[in-house]
């Protein structure tokens, strides 16, 4: 944020009108000064999402409102925008999948929302999971058969959420909207995890 800030780039890609000859010139020019040092070319390497977002922003911002109003039964009617229906007769438009560019990232924006209380339908909340796969298997040695240790599917979070709110009701499921992170704090304390986990 720092080198993109210096370099004056930040303002092109936070503008809200895009200038395609601006983003064009931000890759020039980090090209040109980046011959020998390459420390930033992995954060470069999200470039293209990084305009994807910025060109369909109002269009990704309008869904999140539908969301919150009505919300989703898996988080790909958010990053999968063609899947959303409540789009459905709404006037909204449905901008390019940022399924594969969000990826588990998707819970970290949707729990942030969360946390900064931007959502009163507490309905929301079962995306908010992050289904880790530290996070998977520990719900599965807690008795949550129905995900996959190995591998992440879109409807991990709210198979967790329903999962816990079954055994401590929907009013604690969220934890004060801190959500997985306790069961990331038992993941990682073998002590804790075994006085849980019989």
């Amino acid at each position: 944020i720092e080198k993109t800030e210096s370099e004056g780039w930040l303002y092109i890609l936070s503008k809200q009108e895009i200038d395609k000859g601006e983003w064009i010139s931000v890759l020039d020019e980090f090209t040109d000064s980046h011959t020998l040092d390459q420390k930033f070319n992995f954060w470069f390497t999200k470039f293209p999402f990084i305009y994807k977002i910025a060109k369909y922003l109002p269009e990704y911002v309008a869904g999140l409102h539908a969301a919150t109003r009505i919300p989703p039964q898996n988080v790909s009617q958010i990053t999968v925008p063609a899947q959303d229906v409540n789009r459905d007769g709404s006037g909204l438009t449905r901008p390019p999948s940022v399924e594969k560019d969000f990826g588990l990232s998707i819970h970290f924006v949707l729990t942030e929302i969360a946390r900064l209380k931007q959502i009163e339908n507490t309905g929301f909340h079962k995306l908010c999971y992050l289904p880790k796969q530290s996070v998977r298997k520990i719900m599965i040695q807690l008795g949550c058969s129905d995900i996959a240790p190995e591998q992440y599917s879109s409807n991990d979070s709210a198979i967790i959420y329903e999962f816990v709110a079954s055994h401590i009701g929907d009013d604690k499921a969220s934890f004060d909207n801190y959500f997985s992170i306790p069961f990331m704090m038992i993941e990682e304390n073998e002590q804790m995890k075994s006085m849980i986990i019989q």
